[in-house]
């Protein structure tokens, strides 16, 4: 009995060490895949043009700007506690539309300093992305490089095995 609880412990270790090795192969994998998400985001920013006060369809220049929102504002928490230390949650998105007077054409209008912001949060995601990708593949290899077995027996030849017995007799 000891000696099956002995080869099922190492069944169960090797088991965990290639579902181990698995998952950070995995999160290698999606890690990629993030870091090139923000990578495109950001030449996406970077091709972005600020809006222009006129129609892109009649060309015209009566053209005045609409704040739309979209979301919730209100207080997190029990609205009928006596705390004065209510947090304001809000999750409203503003965006800007530009509305011709002479068309009613509406088209998205942005500012450079939307596309500045956009740029910059951009540029922070894929460092960090891709530092965190960094990470992960020196740990994949450090791992990989450690699973290697360096302790292998040596072979012998039969001139050392012959070489040893003699000096035995």
């Amino acid at each position: 009995m000891g000696c099956l609880t002995v080869i099922l412990i190492f069944i169960a270790l090797a088991a965990a060490m290639a579902y181990a090795i698995g998952i950070i192969v995995a999160a290698d994998i999606i890690m990629f895949i993030v870091t090139c998400y923000y990578i495109s985001k950001y030449d996406e920013a970077k091709k972005m043009k600020p809006s222009k006060m006129k129609c892109p369809n009649c060309g015209s220049k009566d053209v005045h700007i609409e704040h739309i929102e979209s979301g919730y504002e209100g207080y997190a928490g029990n609205p009928y506690s006596n705390s004065r230390f209510k947090s304001f949650n809000t999750k409203v998105k503003r965006t800007r539309v530009g509305h011709c007077n002479q068309c009613g054409f509406e088209y998205g209008y942005i500012t450079k300093k939307e596309i500045d912001e956009s740029k910059k949060n951009a540029k922070g995601s894929a460092a960090l992305s891709f530092a965190a990708l960094m990470i992960l593949v020196v740990l994949s290899a450090f791992i990989v490089k450690n699973m290697k077995s360096d302790d292998k027996p040596e072979t012998t030849s039969t001139s050392q095995i012959t070489a040893e017995s003699t000096l035995y007799i």
